[in-house]
């Protein structure tokens, strides 16, 4: 087998022998950081640039050449002297994004551009939360824990469908909410003046303005409570229990109360007030009452007191120079009219009803003229036997 043998010129010898003798000194002077250029190794770091303090330490003084520049095929990733550059070299769909896993391998978030939007997305059930400082949107100054600046003060609150909507709109004088739902403008739902005055469906005039239906309801029920809407207060019970309504004066002692009390509707009067109507006419069984209190049906009491006010009793029958009439002339009235002296006749009974007080005083004057006719005429017959006994003597 024939050798072959390499042949090195003296000038090359002389090359080879000065990288052999000074190879050591580069790389000590490199692992120990006494070089400049390339990287630097240091007791385990590794610097580019810069003599490492870190696992991986790069620096470069040159303001325009970014540190670090790492391409892959569908995306680059900078490091600027101000900012991390992510760039896509694809289509818009393949923006990079910047991850955070746990050391299980679950991804907690990503931050990036999605379609056209730049978010912060949270996954497998991680939450986002910031310590200490103020959150500003739309400002570089905020002065509370979150402060939303916008040019138009308005907030809109979605989900996935944009037709559906709450939108926030503020002012120096009012707060509103209004709500966006397949109509052609937002239905206001709340709204809050400076003046402390709060309006439901409405821009508010009162303390609290409410434009429809309102129902306060109980924790017991979902039908329990009262309804104010429409034309009526409607109060709804649950069970056993029946609602009502209660009067409570400032010392907080109850005056009343009126509600359904087993089968009829009460009203309760306690601790010695009194329930009273002023004004305008009250009726029972008619909606048209004529008088202070119109009854139209049976009345049903154990006594009945009549204020003569005005009336005058009629004791004036006893005086001397009264004239009585004589039962002669009534029969010849009676006979005429077909009712007593004073007495309506039935059909004005039929047509203008009877007045108790007027009809009681006029029967008791009558009642006392009868009996003074009486005791006349039971004085004449005593006065006709003394007579007829004296003829007999």
């Amino acid at each position: 087998m024939k050798s072959h043998r390499l042949k090195i010129k003296n000038s090359t010898k002389r090359n080879i022998l000065f990288i052999l003798l000074w190879a050591p000194v580069f790389c000590f002077g490199q692992w120990n950081g006494t070089g400049t250029s390339g990287p630097i190794y240091r007791d385990g770091n590794v610097g580019i640039g810069i003599v490492p303090t870190s696992p991986l330490h790069i620096f470069s003084s040159n303001p325009q050449i970014s540190p670090v520049f790492i391409s892959a095929n569908d995306a680059e990733m900078e490091f600027t002297r101000h900012s991390l550059n992510l760039t896509s070299k694809s289509n818009f769909n393949n923006v990079p994004y910047i991850a955070w896993y746990t050391n299980t391998g679950a991804r907690q978030a990503y931050l990036g551009w999605r379609s056209d939007v730049f978010g912060l997305t949270l996954e497998n059930s991680f939450n986002f939360s910031i310590v200490g400082g103020n959150v500003g949107i739309g400002t570089t100054a905020p002065h509370n824990k979150l402060e939303i600046y916008s040019p138009n003060r308005q907030l809109r609150l979605t989900d996935s469908d944009d037709e559906k909507y709450w939108q926030v709109s503020a002012s120096s004088q009012s707060l509103a909410f209004r709500y966006q739902e397949d109509q052609p403008e937002e239905k206001l739902a709340l709204f809050m003046n400076s003046l402390g005055h709060v309006g439901i469906g409405t821009s508010p005039l009162n303390l609290l303005d409410v434009n429809g239906v309102a129902r306060f309801r109980r924790m017991e029920s979902p039908t329990a409570g009262f309804t104010l809407g429409g034309d009526a207060l409607t109060l709804s019970g649950w069970g056993a229990h029946n609602p009502f309504i209660e009067w409570i004066n400032s010392n907080s002692i109850r005056q009343g109360y009126m509600g359904w009390n087993t089968d009829r509707l009460s009203l309760v009067m306690e601790n010695g007030y009194n329930f009273t109507i002023e004004n305008g006419n009250v009726g029972i069984g008619t909606t048209s009452p004529d008088a202070k209190l119109t009854v139209k049906g049976h009345i049903h009491t154990q006594e009945v007191r009549v204020d003569l006010t005005g009336a005058v009793a009629p004791d004036y029958v006893f005086e001397k120079d009264y004239n009585l009439l004589s039962l002669k002339e009534l029969e010849t009235y009676i006979n005429q009219n077909k009712h007593l002296p004073e007495v309506p006749s039935a059909k004005d009974m039929e047509t203008d009803g009877l007045n108790l007080k007027e009809m009681n005083l006029i029967l008791l004057k009558h009642l006392i003229d009868q009996n003074k006719k009486l005791e006349i005429y039971f004085q004449e017959n005593i006065n006709l036997k003394k007579e007829v006994d004296q003829l007999k003597k």
